[in-house]
């Protein structure tokens, strides 16, 4: 966990998930998204819990003053890669 004055950022909980994709099915997010279709609440679920699970991803929330501003993922996390 990050924090600041302000800001923190935290994995991502079950309790995230509706918000989260409330976030992503707004048309001004979902243009820029590999799929763009708008994303069930099943769909949604169940993607967590595989990404949740996934031991190379993080996924974190932003939030200022005990709000929620964002949503990051951090893929290939701990993968024996290096970029040159």
């Amino acid at each position: 966990m990050f924090m600041s004055d302000s800001f923190l950022i935290r994995a991502m909980t079950e309790q995230d998930v509706e918000l989260v994709l409330h976030w992503r099915n707004h048309i001004d997010i979902r243009r820029f998204m590999l799929t763009q279709h708008e994303i069930s609440l099943e769909e949604h679920t169940m993607w967590f819990k595989r990404a949740s699970t996934d031991p190379t991803r993080r996924l974190m929330l932003v939030e200022e003053d005990s709000q929620p501003l964002g949503f990051v993922q951090f893929s290939n996390v701990g993968v024996d890669e290096v970029s040159d």
